[in-house]
């Protein structure tokens, strides 16, 4: 499997302290006061709820979606009626029961045709090369340098997108790094550190899609002067990236629980 990358060169300026945030921070512009509208706010919980349903395919019942949204029957239909009418929502008319409409699949459809990697990964890879000081890369699958094959990126991609009957021991290893972790680093036996770690990309239906890689050749970047080993901000570089991840999964519409690889995948 050949791959393609999106990079993002490590910056100049200082690392910061490492955290689990990504986007907007307090330094730019002042950002506008938050919408408060609470009737659309849980309008969009009733909707959630009802997109996430795996149980009959004839969708969920009221009594299901006012346990499981803490709302009372009478409030729960309240929000759904806007919802029905734009058919975002549709009511199974033998069992009354909610799933979702044909103009929420409309707007599925056209995310997924529009959908674009590199414009929905670019501000969280520059996001986290300016917090680690280090370079950020998108590595999805496809033609390109093969010379990233040797990196964590390409590592992942090739663990969880080869077939049952050809894995092998390094592929175990690594899907069981991120099952632990969420991440999984390719490090030089050298001194320096010098290597890669990276963590998986999954769209929204969980199939891997790509992997986030951050650069390790400048490491002693985030250690005090004389650090003994520069492989033990190791931990908080791979929960870093994975966190960038993690954002851009969640971009592409996947579950909204644990990590990429850790909530499950499929191939």
């Amino acid at each position: 499997m050949t791959t393609s990358v999106h990079s993002v060169p490590c910056p100049r300026e200082s690392a910061e302290p490492m955290g689990p945030r990504f986007g907007p921070t307090t330094s730019g512009p002042e950002m506008p006061q938050r919408n408060n509208s609470t009737s659309l706010r849980r309008a969009l919980r009733v909707l959630d709820a009802v997109s996430g349903y795996r149980g009959r395919p004839c969708g969920i019942s009221l009594t299901s979606l006012a346990v499981s949204l803490e709302m009372s029957k009478s409030t729960v239909l309240r929000l759904i009626g806007p919802l029905r009418d734009e058919e975002l929502i549709h009511q199974d008319r033998d069992s009354g029961r909610y799933r979702l409409g044909p103009a929420a699949v409309r707007l599925g459809a056209a995310f997924v045709e529009r959908v674009d990697l590199d414009v929905l990964a670019g501000d969280l890879l520059r996001e986290l090369a300016r917090r680690s000081g280090r370079s950020a890369t998108l590595v999805v699958p496809g033609s390109g340098d093969d010379s990233h094959r040797q990196r964590a990126g390409a590592a992942v991609l090739l663990a969880v997108g080869t077939p049952v009957e050809e894995v092998a021991d390094r592929d175990i290893r690594i899907a069981a790094s991120l099952r632990e972790r969420g991440w999984w680093a390719e490090i030089s036996d050298g001194d320096t550190g010098d290597g890669s770690v990276a963590a998986p990309v999954v769209d929204h239906r969980s199939r891997v899609v790509a992997a986030v890689e951050s650069s390790l050749q400048s490491v002693m970047c985030l250690h005090p002067a004389g650090a003994d080993d520069p492989r033990s901000s190791l931990e908080s570089i791979g929960d870093a990236v994975r966190t960038c991840a993690d954002s851009l999964s969640g971009r592409l519409g996947a579950p909204r629980v644990g990590s990429a690889f850790q909530k499950g995948t499929t191939r």
